[in-house]
């Protein structure tokens, strides 16, 4: 599985993006999250945790904070994977 569609499915299944609520395929890399109440901060916050536990990486607070979109949150992941030696190799980058 693409590190991409797998945060896609985080994202959409954690609640914190902007969605038609049909499922992950329509969620796109310009998806933004949803801000504005402490609960959307809660599922952002979610989602970030689900893929720091998915791809065995840490995020920093300060990184979480500088993704408005999926994509921005896929780009930082995929920083960090391929950091890792080997790591990519579970996954198609």
């Amino acid at each position: 599985m693409k590190i991409a569609d797998r945060v896609k499915q985080i994202v959409f299944e954690s609640g914190c993006i902007e969605s038609d609520g049909t499922d992950a395929s329509r969620v796109t890399l310009e998806t933004r999250f949803i801000e504005g109440r402490d609960e959307d901060a809660l599922e952002i916050l979610s989602a970030v945790m689900m893929c720091e536990a998915e791809f065995e990486i840490d995020i920093a607070d300060e990184e979480a904070e500088l993704c408005k979109t999926v994509g921005d949150l896929i780009l930082c992941i995929h920083n960090k994977v391929r950091a890792k030696p080997l790591y990519w190799e579970k996954y198609e980058l």
